[in-house]
């Protein structure tokens, strides 16, 4: 979501200016899935590239002051380290 909404970072670097500042969330956040009648064993493990991603997620979304996002993020894994 933070690529559509200010563009990727190559993109950045490159001077293109495309991207959507208006783009809304659809549909359920990270943090309503707990609430979601789910087995716990319906859902997938994440693989290290996945938890690779999530902390690359959170520090863009800090860089950009995206709180909603952090908290989404944090919320979710809160026992990942994000440093």
């Amino acid at each position: 979501m933070l690529t559509y909404k200010y563009g990727s970072i190559l993109e950045n670097i490159e001077g293109q200016d495309c991207y959507v500042r208006q783009i809304q969330w659809l549909g359920f956040k990270p943090s309503e899935v707990q609430n979601l009648p789910v087995a716990d064993n319906q859902y997938i493990k994440l693989s290290n590239r996945d938890f690779a991603k999530i902390r690359k997620l959170r520090r863009r979304a800090q860089a950009l002051g995206e709180q909603d996002v952090i908290v989404e993020v944090s919320a979710i894994f809160p026992c990942i380290n994000f440093s």
